[in-house]
């Protein structure tokens, strides 16, 4: 399951652009974003397994044609406000998980930190599921 969420100036001209977009209810069903072209989507990796697989996650990231919101939308810096308020600060650790490429630094281990240098959009964020 993935979902389209589009900020209030995109969503506007959206709507006024775009008729097959108004018929199926693109930011209709979820908030409008703040970051343009930004969508969530569901995941199920099973079994669950720190720090891989995560088992079930909703993940945000950046659109993705035809896909799922999986292109990098976060500084490094913003996941880990994220990150640090609802979990641990950590990007492999917890229930807060950081991705993509540059978005943490190497090793990728459950110690990893986030790359607070980089001032570029290089993370997507996943909020894992369990109990």
């Amino acid at each position: 399951m993935a979902a389209f969420i589009v900020s209030r100036n995109d969503q506007r001209k959206l709507y006024r652009d775009c008729d097959s977009c108004r018929a199926n209810g693109f930011g209709i069903n979820g908030p409008a974003s703040a970051y343009s072209a930004a969508g969530w989507s569901i995941f199920s990796v099973d079994p669950y397994g720190s720090p891989y697989p995560q088992g079930q996650y909703l993940q945000i990231g950046g659109f993705h044609p035809g896909g799922p919101s999986d292109n990098p939308l976060l500084f490094p810096t913003d996941a880990y406000v994220v990150d640090n308020k609802i979990d641990d600060g950590y990007p492999r650790r917890g229930l807060v998980y950081a991705d993509f490429n540059d978005c943490y630094s190497a090793p990728k281990t459950l110690d990893s930190l986030y790359n607070y240098d980089l001032n570029s959009q290089v993370c997507i964020l996943k909020f894992i599921f369990r109990k």
